[in-house]
């Protein structure tokens, strides 16, 4: 694998070592070989200083001290032959999509994103996701620019040169990002995190630009890699994160799959838009979004619809609860009736939408004949409730995509540490201490064991709770999976309720207990977000809440498979403004947008070459009236609903504020203009 970037590296030899720290007095250019046949290396000057270490799925942390320049990367090189047709296709029917990202402190000029090399001919294709320097003319020039092209609801510019080398030149591409594409603005300590596009992205808008006609039919991948660079002077630390390409296979096919998945290990069995603009079409590349549902809203027909435009998982609201399928216990015999639950699975089936179930054991909302017996007989009659539950579902929803199951809810006190206990504050008990007395979790691995031997093949089995991301409990949830994992093969993910606080937790708090538990190797599955302000912290604090969950989300992408939100509407559990994506009509609001584009989203440009500057302010749709089909038009506009046009005119007079660009601020001042509480 030969990398070479910004026309500044020299080659040498790669040497195989173990995946051990190293520094620079050893090598000033070594390899390590990582898992899944990744090769990392890295390349700067003698008198820099690095160390670097390979971790867990195939990331890796490195740092450098001041050197002239510094170069490392990540990569992997195909099985078999993969072309650039199968990779730029509509439908591709490869996989190489790149979902990485990293942290990255750096002093002096950076770049990071990921490569491509093609073969026959040869190409060098580099991503520029995140790049730090005060000119960026200094290493690509503006007139080779070739072309601009959107991925999602961020347009790049694609630039290409000819490198000279003594054996043939090539053609080297750079696809960079508007600004300087970082995923969040820097913190006092300069440090960033971002996030790379997908490769098949990239390829498929080069494939539109003309320069890039050079016989693509034969080209071929050669490597993919993730990269950092660092110019003179510089002192960079940087650690990678959730890289999905090393994961998703570069040489399987997926002709099943209606769109390219990111990974290889979740249930992929779902459905989105490429480039959508609703909440399961914008995160569709990266995992399932879902909503709870209940027996009653699903009898809506404008629920229904709603439902499935939005989403592609439902969870039941309650009609899953052990009391409420539990109809009869006879010793360790269990009846069970799925028929409160009827409208709602029939409504997923029908419609191909996914299905959480939830959930077999949970100190709340069970029977209590259930919490009677010895441990022997308890531990038959907790088997015989799931293998009658999953048959019951199989016998009578066949085309039912059950892709997961919460086996085991809340089992540890409210605020964490250890499990429930038989006396003590109201909000720790649970009635299987009667069973199994305290500090006892055998219960709970049977009850995985029970799930795994009669759960669908495709149904992964989930650890669910609340109160997650605090610390005591963080560690409980992570102890208590590891326990299960140590048995064998019978839990597939943890489940993080994630009911959020407008003041609490914070930020990291939250990111933190993602990572810990991803550590694992297992799923995450987000299972009942929503958010409440019980400190009044006001509008802005709840906008910033959803902006900052989306980015971990997004951070951590290639570890979550699913994103439940739990009762998004307003008005059917809170009034809060913004606790909620969707007004009462079921119409995104200001959250909404934050949600699905949190920082990483430039406004609608407004174009003023050859647009009169005169115009009626607020008449977005250039109908000599401002009215609210104007602030509609707009919005649509801004998420990128593909049927919503607005000329050159349009733009100019929809800019309200007159901040030189369209957005959702404009559509709010022209809805106070239509309420007459302000003039233009």
């Amino acid at each position: 694998m030969k990398h070479r970037g910004f026309g500044m590296l020299t080659a040498a030899v790669i040497v195989v070592l173990s995946c051990q720290p190293v520094s620079a007095a050893e090598t000033d250019r070594r390899s390590v070989e990582g898992q899944d046949g990744f090769i990392f290396t890295d390349e700067y000057s003698k008198s820099a200083e690095t160390n670097f270490v390979l971790g867990k799925n195939g990331t890796f942390t490195c740092e450098f001290k001041p050197a002239e320049q510094y170069w490392a990367f990540y990569g992997k090189q195909p099985e078999e032959r993969v072309t650039f047709a199968e990779l730029a296709g509509a439908q591709p029917s490869k996989t190489a999509s790149i979902g990485c990202g990293a942290r990255i402190r750096t002093e002096g000029e950076a770049f990071y994103g990921s490569c491509c090399w093609l073969a026959q001919p040869k190409v060098q294709i580099l991503m520029l996701d995140g790049w730090q320097t005060d000119d960026l003319s200094k290493y690509i020039s503006p007139q080779a620019k070739i072309g601009s092209a959107p991925i999602g609801a961020v347009t790049y510019d694609y630039y290409k040169i000819t490198v000279q080398e003594p054996e043939a030149p090539y053609a080297r591409y750079y696809c960079v990002p508007p600004e300087n594409g970082w995923f969040s603005e820097p913190t006092e300590e300069r440090e960033y995190a971002y996030y790379v596009q997908p490769l098949n992205d990239h390829l498929r808008n080069l494939s539109s630009l003309s320069a890039f006609a050079e016989s693509m039919e034969q080209a071929y991948i050669a490597d993919v890699s993730e990269f950092v660079w660092g110019g003179k002077g510089a002192e960079c630390s940087f650690e990678t994160f959730d890289a999905s390409f090393r994961t998703a296979a570069l040489n399987q096919s997926d002709p099943g799959a209606e769109q390219d998945p990111l990974r290889a290990h979740q249930n992929i069995d779902y459905t989105y838009e490429q480039g959508g603009s609703t909440l399961k079409d914008r995160f569709g590349p990266y995992f399932r979004v879902g909503t709870s549902l209940n027996s009653f809203a699903v009898q809506r027909p404008d629920f229904q619809q709603f439902v499935k435009k939005q989403f592609n998982s439902i969870t039941c609201e309650n009609e899953m609860t052990p009391e409420q399928i539990i109809k009869k216990i006879d010793g360790t015999e269990v009846t069970v009736d799925l028929s409160g639950a009827d409208n709602v699975l029939k409504y997923a089936e029908e419609n191909g939408i996914g299905v959480r179930g939830r959930s077999f054991i949970w100190y709340s909302q069970t029977p209590n004949g259930m919490f009677r017996g010895m441990p022997e007989e308890s531990d038959q009659r907790i088997e015989n409730f799931i293998k009658e539950t999953f048959s019951q579902l199989k016998t009578n929803y066949p085309d039912l995509k059950l892709y997961a199951y919460d086996v085991v809810n809340e089992p540890f006190k409210n605020e964490g540490g250890g499990l429930r206990v038989r006396n003590g504050a109201g909000s720790d008990l649970s009635q299987w201490t009667n069973i199994y007395g305290e500090d006892n979790d055998s219960f709970i691995i049977h009850a995985f064991k029970s799930a795994r031997k009669y759960a669908p093949a495709d149904c992964k089995l989930f650890l669910n709770e609340y109160n997650e991301y605090m610390p005591e409990k963080r560690d409980d949830i992570y102890d208590l999976a590891k326990r299960i994992m140590a048995e064998g093969d019978y839990i597939d993910g943890i489940g993080m309720e994630s009911h959020l606080d407008a003041s609490y937790p914070d930020k990291q708090l939250y990111e933190d207990a993602i990572k810990k538990f991803t550590s694992l190797g297992l799923d995450i599955q987000i299972t009942e977000l929503d958010l409440t302000d019980s400190k009044r912290a006001g509008e802005e604090a709840q906008l910033l809440l959803w902006r900052n969950v989306s980015k971990v989300l997004m951070n951590h992408a290639n570890g979550i498979t699913s994103v439940t939100m739990w009762n998004p509407v307003a008005g059917w559990i809170t009034d809060v403004k913004y606790a909620t994506l969707f007004d009462r009509t079921m119409q995104p609001n200001d959250a909404y947008q934050d949600f699905m584009y949190p920082g990483w989203v430039s406004p609608i440009p407004v174009t003023t070459t050859n647009v009169p500057t005169e115009g009626l302010r607020g008449d977005a749709n250039c109908d000599d009236h401002v009215d609210i089909s104007d602030a509609v038009l707009i919005l649509r506009c801004v998420v990128e609903d593909r049927e919503a046009v607005i000329t050159d005119q349009g733009k100019t007079n929809a800019d309200a504020d007159r901040d030189g660009k369209v957005s959702s601020d404009d559509a709010k001042l022209i809805l106070q203009y239509i309420a007459k509480k302000i003039t233009f």
